[in-house]
């Protein structure tokens, strides 16, 4: 595809994205999600709390382990605490969630009325390629690209380390680039995951220069959160160990926000070429 075609495609799904921002119903799976990874994280940080002490302590005891229950090593502990999190909501949560959004996007780009409720006889039906999806995504997209960054600090050379993250990044671009139109295609493969990521690879890489726009929108998006996220003695050293646990909470509704444009666009581009074709 041409530059111009790219670039008039691009505006085209930005300006779909801020249409379907303005239905709220649309946002409710995201701010879900980001509610789900949002509560476990207070109440590990909070755990001392009289209000949650009587069953936290012993959950993050038995969880993360005895160090975690003392400061400073609580708060240093909350990025590998939080990935955790992380890790365990979108794999049980997450892709339910997004696919729900996704076809009550679909629905909304078509000018159909948004019924939250209509499709969840087929939502829960593909309850198992949802989770297959998302233990594949989380995989490619998260869990590769951390074990690159700590095989990079265990070296204890600061260039590898660099160069293992940058790694690390580019892996989960391209993943993400290439299984990021699955989640529409899953709707319309009847669940058949490895079928969704075939149909979202052929259009990822038709739309090779589109999507990738479109991923690394989103992912600068996430960058300051992210990256303080990842070196919070940055945080620890100038503001405070507070702050540490602030960066995060925002991060994890930033990353609600990226996720929203991420998918809006995505499934508008989808939309188009199912329409064209």
């Amino acid at each position: 595809m041409t530059l111009e075609i790219t670039v008039e495609k691009y505006l085209q799904a930005w300006k779909a994205t801020l249409a379907l921002a303005k239905r709220p119903i649309v946002w409710m799976p995201f701010v879900l999600v980001a509610m789900l990874k949002a509560i476990p994280l207070v109440l590990v940080y909070y755990y001392w709390h009289p209000a949650f002490s009587t069953f936290m302590v012993r959950v993050v005891q038995s969880i993360f382990g005895e160090e975690a229950l003392h400061f400073p090593m609580h708060v240093q502990l909350l990025p590998d605490i939080y990935l955790t999190i992380n890790f365990t909501v979108m794999i049980v949560f997450g892709f339910l969630m997004i696919g729900w959004a996704v076809i009550m996007m679909t629905e909304a780009i078509c000018e159909n009325p948004v019924l939250p409720g209509r499709h969840t006889g087929r939502i829960l039906f593909l309850v198992p390629s949802f989770l297959l999806l998302g233990i594949l995504f989380v995989i490619g997209v998260m869990a590769i690209p951390a074990l690159l960054s700590q095989l990079g600090e265990m070296s204890g050379r600061p260039r590898l380390q660099m160069l293992m993250s940058l790694f690390g990044v580019g892996v989960s671009l391209i993943v993400k680039g290439t299984m990021i139109y699955s989640v529409f295609f899953l709707w319309a493969t009847g669940g058949r995951v490895f079928a969704a990521i075939g149909k979202s690879y052929q259009l990822a890489r038709e739309w090779s220069w589109l999507t990738g726009l479109v991923v690394l929108t989103s992912w600068i998006v996430q960058l300051p959160a992210g990256y303080l996220t990842n070196h919070s003695e940055i945080l620890w050293s100038n503001t405070g160990p507070g702050s540490v646990f602030v960066v995060m909470l925002l991060g994890i509704f930033v990353e609600a926000v990226a996720f929203f444009y991420l998918f809006a666009s995505t499934t508008y581009v989808a939309l188009e070429e199912a329409g064209r074709r």
